[in-house]
């Protein structure tokens, strides 16, 4: 279903550490990191044999994208012991959509009993890229992208902040409105809007012609604008 693959370094060096005692998954994504698109839900060494004998055949990872983007590409670190490697996934990524991959490892067999010692893996996104050409790196905040709506002449923005209104077009419904630039569309159309695909979807369902209620916040003050389609 998605296209993978594993870039650069081999799992060798990280299949070959196993703990003493047994140790359930890390997770590289935690509350303190705050700002990744992708959110580790998973991460484990999976094998082949069994309970007492085990051969380690790659790093198995569940992840979900929980930003409001399409992304196309994710690179995931991922650690055991001392060791580290780099893992790619390319494919399509929709928002909210948990995935499951299998990325085996390349050369090498690490051999330890699955009954008695696990490895302790961990997993964390580490660079991101979207299909709207933005990316993102871990320890950043994802970078804002911005959204062209030709039927309300508006330039929009995702931010920290909220949908923005980068740039407006002179005669455009939304300069006729009354819209300004730095605005921050906090409703459209009686729904609440957190990202630009909120606006997308009530004007993918509204005909030409129609009187849209938008609330904005402007200075720190609530407005209640009307935009004709």
């Amino acid at each position: 279903m998605f296209a993978r693959y594993i870039l650069g370094i081999a799992i060798l060096s990280l299949l070959c550490t196993a703990s003493a005692t047994a140790a359930g998954p890390v997770f590289g994504n935690s509350a303190a990191d705050g700002q990744s698109p992708i959110m580790v839900n998973d991460c484990q060494f999976y094998y082949r044999g069994n309970l007492l004998v085990g051969v380690a055949d790659g790093v198995r990872i569940e992840y979900t994208n929980e930003s409001h983007k399409t992304a196309n590409l994710i690179a995931f670190l991922v650690k055991a012991g001392q060791h580290s490697v780099i893992i790619r996934d390319a494919g399509t990524f929709s928002p909210g959509v948990e995935i499951i991959h299998k990325f085996r490892k390349q050369t090498g067999a690490a051999v330890y009993s699955p009954l008695f010692s696990h490895p302790k893996v961990t997993c964390r996104a580490q660079d991101v890229h979207f299909v709207d050409g933005t990316t993102w790196r871990y320890g950043e905040v994802p970078t804002a992208s911005s959204v062209t709506i030709k039927r309300l002449g508006l330039i929009l923005k995702n931010t920290d902040g909220g949908v923005t209104i980068a740039t407006i077009a002179p005669g455009g419904q939304g300069d006729l409105a009354g819209l300004k630039q730095n605005d921050v569309i906090t409703s459209f159309g009686g729904n609440a809007v957190r990202t630009v695909q909120d606006i997308e979807t009530v004007l993918s369902i509204t005909q030409t012609g129609a009187k849209i209620p938008v609330l904005v916040l402007r200075n720190g003050e609530t407005i209640t604008l009307t935009v004709v389609l």
